[in-house]
């Protein structure tokens, strides 16, 4: 029966050490770093275009409520009864009005 060698805490250690050292200094190492790197700065970059658009998209729904508040303040003038053609006939009805016939409510 074969016994591996017997190394000491010490051995041990210095095995251990020397290979994380050449590990650091390794090419392997370096292409992983840079990697690494390259990720971060990809999700940097795009968190950074996300938020502009997000900034973009407040501004058009900013922009966009400011306008519907406007309109609801504008009323259009109702075309006055005495200026229209043929007043007194059903279909004539001021802007914005609709007609009890189209809604189905005849009057009996």
């Amino acid at each position: 029966m074969l016994l591996a060698p017997v190394m000491t805490l010490e051995e041990v250690h210095q095995a251990l050490t020397n290979q994380a050292e050449a590990h650091y200094k390794g090419h392997k190492h370096a292409r992983k770093l840079k990697a690494i790197e390259a990720q971060k700065n990809r999700q940097r970059r795009s968190g950074e275009a996300s938020s502009a658009g997000r900034d973009r998209d407040r501004e058009k729904d900013r922009e966009r409520d400011r306008d519907r508040e406007r309109n609801k303040t504008t009323t259009i003038p109702e075309t006055p009864p005495s200026l229209m053609e043929g007043a007194s006939s059903p279909s004539a009805q001021p802007r914005g009005v609709v007609s009890p016939f189209l809604l189905g409510h005849v009057p009996q």
